[in-house]
Parts: structure tokens; sequence; C-alpha cells
């Protein structure tokens, strides 16, 4: 998750069942529209937030709000533990490749003596 990214989701993970328009997110954090769009989409993508419309009548005009929460699942979510797991499993795949590179010359290298 980027800064922006992460700084969202904590935002709206601090107001637990509470209904925000992108808007009101980006001007409580001082981040882009934007910002805020692509983040709670991909959360919504992740069935960790859920968006709902509602028709506001604003000066006799009939407009159609988009207020983004949360859901159990990202509640609980913690994208640090799933970096670090990632971190850690391809730091873990690195050093199998290493390993198997140094095998394979081992075995080069036996095969070279045996000639």
């Amino acid at each position: 998750m980027t800064t922006n990214a992460l700084t969202i989701f904590n935002f709206m993970k601090s107001h637990p069942g509470e209904e925000f328009t992108k808007q009101d997110i980006a001007a409580q954090l001082s981040v882009s529209v934007q910002a805020v769009t692509g983040t709670t989409n991909s959360l919504i993508k992740k069935g960790y937030a859920v968006e709902r419309e509602d028709a506001v009548e604003i000066e006799g005009k009939t407009k159609v709000v988009k207020y983004v929460m949360l859901t159990d699942a990202g509640l609980e979510y913690d994208p640090e533990a799933e970096e670090a797991a990632a971190k850690e499993a391809k730091e873990r795949e690195k050093a199998e490749k290493a390993r198997a590179r140094e095998e394979a010359k081992a075995a080069k290298k036996a095969a070279a003596v045996e000639d």
C-alpha cells in the first residue's frame, strides 16, 4: 500500500461503521479525491469496503451522493502484516533460488571432476 492509501485506510478504520464521501475523506486528510477514489475502489474490489448511493435534494435538484465505509473484513485487515508476510516470502524465494544455483554449480563442478 502506498503512504496515501495507508493513511486513507487507517482513517476509515479509525471510524468503524461510519460512512464518508470520498470528498469528505480527501478534505479530512488533505489528499486528492483521486487518491481516495483509487484506494476505496481497491478496497471495494477486495471486499474490504462497500459503497452506498443516496439521492439527496440540493437546491431543488436531486443529486446522487456515494458513501464508502469499511466492511467487517476491512476492519480486521492488517495491511502492514500482509506486507511483512509478502516481503518474507519474497526473501525466502530469493534464498531458495540462490541455494539452487549453488547446488547446480557444485553438481557441474563434480561432473567436471569425474570426467
